[in-house]
């Protein structure tokens, strides 16, 4: 045939395809094609011009005379085997294909799976139909096709379809309105066994209250897909008009995909997906709401979204400019907001294909559909442009290779145990250019456009874009255990927003384009940035203020006695005319005193003469007390005749310095006023990663640190201090508490210990303010005497604080709750959030004169709900490390890459790189989740502890728990979970407990019980101490199977043709497959050792099959 009758041909093929008169000069998309209607071409060229043409060349070069030369190229010069032909002939069980028994093994492998796989769509039936007619016809097609008479048996290493000749229809009227039989789709979709069922049901809806009729079908996937719907109707009209219909079997179809797969073609397949993903390491991770759990769960629904059709017309002008497909320039853009999203450069995105390539198929019934992994590479540097290509080229060489079936290609990769998660992606993109068009039934009506109703979800996330005639539609379709609607709704805005740059300007780089949506924007200016507030008066103007109306109140209680106020002022004033006579201002004090009154006397003293306090925890070692004096270039250190150290620098007795009797000072009046730029006290961080580090603070931070807490301190008397002075958190305590008034209690460090000391100590004073970090929470919380019965207001900050904590306090007082977050470089706490017993926790929102951003690695703000780097500025920014330049530099930052910030701050543009891992809520208040250097990566997977934690928790008998990641003599990374509990809890316990909820592969591998946590002098939890604490090995060595795991071996070696398993040999990895764990439940039944609610995919080895069916493991 030459390429004169090629064409002739070709025009007719693209007239029936298209539906109208077509027009060469012109490709086939801008003649109103599209994917669908390109395999319907494609299979027409096969039927017609005996012709193999490649999906991948024609989707993305639809040209008449392109399409001409590749089927001149295409010829097939052997004739091909007859689709139609049975594999035996006169029988009613055939193979099933490979689509089928993946859906087989998916619905045995997950018990959760429910409805999800339900197919279940409504069409409105325009105009007068025949309601019996209608029942005949849906008779006749579902008579004359075997797929719809299917369902599935297993025997031995096969599983096959069951044609059932003689089955009544499945065809029912109910008078209902379309409004409450959607609204309860759910309960109207049946639960169908795959190996008991007919797999498909017709309800005629008669909503007689609206004079309307709708066709509603439910069917499992398992026998269909989205094309065959739409094939499904119009045979049904096709009957209903007594036209003759083709029906071309399934199982010839079955046939001839068995027969590819011994193909060369088909190994030239497997060898390219092999290259493709065998080393596929990426531990790619969407941000989410919720945790993903031990096991897949499918819990979901779908979202309709509506798009601007302005917006799609532009990028439909925008794919022919590209000489490429609306598919491709959507996806481009979908997998840029997926990068801006996760901050990955390498992941796998899934898309479909028809899978109709063969001849005879277009009006087949059947499930062809396949799920096609796409990798995609992106960095910033990339532009638009650039990655419409990438993208063009990579989907050219997929649907290259696209009849090799998806689960072949994970059961190749040996990924087909994973039931944690889809293997090798999470997220769908699904293009569907279809037009789902009205199908004329007669003169009189016909069906209207379907709407899909399906429950549930098979991807973590799906974005579907929907093109039909009368809109375009963005559908969402998410797993709902691990994501919220609102993230959902954002996600969706966020590609708006993101198209219409692309749009506007193509050929801007990934760095360039923003994703931030109006409402990101209005949590930045609204809600991120806090009231600025004028500070007219600086700190000791306000102690004086206050000390008019309180002269003769205590201001401290210790155990030497209780004070007031103006003796307190007297004393130390004495303290300030000492350094303002010997001392310049900025000159540095340090304060090593014991837990009494003097400490305050002290702080006074200093900020009255302008001069920087230091102060020191007694309990710290004696080098590293002598090389915070020398690092910080100390003056002097106020301290007492009985604390006897060999200190680097001159000691003052501070007693007698407000003893001296010949002095004569203004007791009202004393105080050299200094700039508010000036450094008023040096801190030390604890030095975990490396030396200790001075933060300076200057005074203007520590007034404002002092309004930023107004509001908390008011309601308030009486304020325990138990913070050691070396954690930063002790100044709200003993300066702030002063500063507006309060009554402060002191105890030592005999007291500070005892719970039954603090009990009576806060009663005896009426203490109603507290602070404590979580840890010493926890403490407190499991002693006998209820320290905060009678408290106001408890503030709790220094670490993570999770549910189970405000659950136990909630129980023990009525205090207002408030979770405090701050790093010493910002000044003690930068945002607080009250917190009730059923609210979210989260850090809440800044103090006054506080900017608070999470931003990217690049310095770029990132979208609520997305994590970044957690950034502070604002005026309780410290000035900087006492001589550190290097970290200084390294930790304050200037921001200049982001006008947004710049916006926001205006001249002031340095940031404090808090080196915390955060994200905002869609309130905009901030969420921390933990130390960005404490993310740990294991088994090449990023986990996080926290999220392990709070499973543990949720055990009912742990009163508090800690999961570290620790390191074997080799290198190796292992977790180990550290608890306390009333009972020692056996690993095998913690193990099934925790399958339950989290991937086997970030369990713990040993558990170790303690009596407390160690803590150091700030209160919070000493994790290299805790790691010291030896553990028992607790892998399971057992020599000698029981009688019940010698029972199951047995049939193990049995089914994978082996006599050498251990007890603890994954079935996955000693040859044991989807399949054959489904035979080997069929087993377990025959031998009577199964429960029913047994999941083989996750005990998988013969030591937890045992101990779970012996009952040893707490579901």
């Amino acid at each position: 045939m030459d390429c004169n009758e090629i064409r002739v041909v070709l025009k007719e093929i693209w007239d029936n395809v298209l539906e109208k008169e077509s027009n060469i000069e012109v490709d086939f998309y801008d003649n109103g094609g599209d994917s669908f209607k390109i395999t319907l071409m494609i299979a027409e060229i096969q039927n017609r011009l005996n012709a193999y043409v490649e999906l991948a060349d024609v989707f993305f070069d639809s040209n008449f005379e392109s399409i001409v030369e590749y089927i001149n190229n295409g010829i097939i010069t052997e004739t091909r085997n007859n689709l139609e032909k049975e594999i035996e002939n006169g029988r009613n069980r055939y193979k099933s294909s490979i689509n089928q028994k993946n859906m087989f093994i998916l619905d045995k492998q997950y018990k959760n799976i429910g409805k999800t796989y339900n197919m279940p769509v409504i069409c409105e039936i325009k105009g007068v139909i025949d309601i019996k007619k209608l029942e005949n016809a849906c008779g006749h097609v579902f008579e004359n096709n075997n797929i719809l008479r299917t369902n599935f048996s297993i025997k031995g290493e096969e599983i096959y379809q069951n044609v059932h000749d003689k089955v009544a229809l499945p065809f029912e009227v109910k008078q209902i309105a379309i409004e409450d039989f959607t609204k309860n789709i759910k309960d109207n979709l049946k639960q169908y066994d795959l190996e008991k069922d007919i797999l498909i049901r017709f309800i005629l809806i008669d909503d007689v209250w609206k004079c309307k009729k709708y066709l509603f079908i439910d069917q499992h996937h398992i026998i269909s897909d989205g094309v065959s719907v739409n094939i499904l109707l119009k045979k049904i009209a096709e009957a209903y008009r007594n036209e003759s219909i083709k029906c071309t079997q399934y199982d010839s179809f079955v046939n001839q995909q068995i027969e590819w797969y011994e193909s060369e073609e088909a190994n030239v397949c497997k060898k390219y997906w092999r290259n493709q993903f065998e080393n596929w390491h990426s531990e790619f991770d969407f941000p989410k709401d919720g945790l993903r759990k031990g096991r897949k769960t499918f819990s979901g629904v779908r979202k309709e979204y509506h798009i601007d059709e302005q917006i799609i017309c532009e990028l439909n002008t925008m794919a022919k400019k590209y000489h490429t497909t609306l598919n491709t320039i959507m996806f481009t853009a979908f997998s840029i907001l997926v990068y801006k999203y996760s901050l990955e450069e390498e992941f796998c995105i899934a898309t479909t294909s028809s899978g109709r390539e063969y001849r005879d198929i277009n009006d087949m019934l059947g499930i062809f559909i396949n799920s096609i992994p796409i990798k995609f590479k992106i960095c910033d540097e990339y532009n638009y442009e650039y990655l419409i290509e990438e993208t063009k080229q990579r989907l050219k060489e997929a649907y290259k290779y696209q009849k090799y079936s998806y689960s072949n290609v994970i059961e190749d990769l040996g990924l087909s145990g994973n039931i944690g998660r889809t293997p090798l992606f999470d997220i769908g993109f699904l293009f569907q250019n279809m037009e789902n068009a009205q199908v004329r039934i007669d003169d009189n009506c016909y069906f209207d456009e379907y709407e899909y109703v399906g429950q549930g979800s098979r991807f973590e996330w799906m974005l579907e874009v929907n093109i039909s005639s009368k809109r375009t539609r963005l559908v969402m379709e998410y797993n709902t255990d691990l994501y919220k609607q609102e993230r959902m709704d954002h996600i969706i805005d966020s590609y708006k927003t993101l198209l219409k740059q692309i749009i506007a300007s193509p050929d801007k780089k990934v760095e360039e384009l923003n994703i931030l949506t109006s409402r990101d924007k209005e949590i930045i200016y609204e809600n991120i940035i806090s009231s600025e507030m004028e500070i007219n008066k600086t700190i000791i103007e306000q102690f004086y203020e206050n000390l008019k109306n309180n002269k003769n109140s205590i201001a401290v209680h210790t155990s030497k006695g209780s004070f007031t106020y103006e003796e307190i002022n007297i004393k130390s004033n004495y303290v300030a005319e000492y350094l303002i006579k010997n001392y310049s201002s900025e000159d540095v004090i340090g304060i090593l005193l014991n837990r009494t009154e003097e400490i305050i006397i002290a702080y006074l003293g200093v900020l009255k003469a302008g001069c920087a306090f230091l102060p020191i925890d007694l309990n710290q070692p004696i080098e590293k007390i002598n090389y915070m004096l020398s690092n910080s270039n100390a003056q002097i250190i106020l301290s007492q005749q009985q604390i006897d150290l060999e200190l680097s620098c001159k000691k003052i007795d501070i007693e007698e310095l407000y003893c001296r009797k010949n002095v004569h000072i203004d007791i009202e009046n004393l105080y050299r006023r200094v700039p508010e730029e000036n450094l008023a006290y040096i801190l030390y961080t604890s030095g975990s990663t490396g030396a200790s580090k001075g933060v300076m603070i200057e005074y203007s931070a520590l007034n404002n640190f002092i309004l930023g807490m107004k509001d908390i301190m008011c309601d308030i008397n009486t304020v325990l201090a138990i913070t050691s002075v070396g954690f930063d958190i002790s100044l709200l305590e003993l300066i702030v508490s002063i500063i507006y008034g309060r009554t402060v209690v002191i105890v030592d460090e005999k007291e500070r210990l005892n719970d039954k000391e603090l009990y009576n100590i806060i009663s005896k004073y009426n203490v109603d303010f507290i602070q404590i970090t979580p840890s010493r929470l926890n403490l407190l919380i499991s002693h006998e005497y209820n320290v905060f019965e009678n408290i106001k207001k408890i503030l709790i900050g220094g670490e993570m604080l999770i549910k189970e904590d405000i659950e136990k306090l909630g129980k023990l007082t009525h205090a207002k709750i408030y979770n405090m977050y701050g790093p010493t470089e910002t000044t003690i706490w930068s945002t607080y959030k009250e917190i009730g017993l059923d609210s979210e926790i989260t850090a809440g929102k800044p103090i006054v004169n506080t900017s608070i951003f999470v931003l990217d690695k690049r310095g770029r703000m990132l979208p609520h709900g997305v994590a970044g780097q957690l950034y502070i500025g604002g005026k309780g920014l410290a000035r900087g490390y006492v001589n550190n330049k290097t970290e200084t530099d390294n930790k304050f930052v200037l921001i200049n890459s982001n006008s947004l910030i710049n916006d926001v701050l205006g001249n002031t543009q340095i940031l404090y790189a808090t080196g915390d891992l955060a994200k905002f809520n869609e309130f905009g208040e901030l969420i921390i989740l933990g130390r960005m250097d404490n993310q740990v990566k294991l088994n090449g997977h990023r986990i996080e502890l926290d999220d392990i934690r709070k499973c543990i928790m949720s055990y009912n008998e742990i009163e508090n728990a800690v999961v570290l990641c620790c390191n074997d003599s080799d290198g190796s990374k292992y977790l180990v979970c550290y608890y306390i509990s009333p009972k020692e809890i056996s690993p095998k316990v913690w193990h099934g407990f925790l399958t339950k909820s989290l991937p086997r592969s970030i369990i713990p591998t040993h558990y170790i019980r303690v009596n407390e946590f160690p803590t150091n002098n700030s209160g919070k939890i000493d994790y290299k101490k805790l790691k010291e604490i030896k553990y028992t090995e607790n892998q399971v060595e057992i020599e000698e199977f029981s009688e019940l795991q010698q029972k199951i071996k047995q049939i193990w070696s049995k089914l994978l043709g082996i006599d050498e398993i251990g007890l603890n040999d994954n079935f996955y990895e000693i040859g044991g497959n989807s399949l054959k764990a489904i035979r080997l439940l069929a087993e377990f039944e025959r031998e009577n050792i199964i429960s029913d609610n047994i999941d083989v995919f996750t005990y998988n080895t013969i030591y937890k099959i045992s101990i779970f069916l012996e009952g040893e493991i707490i579901l």
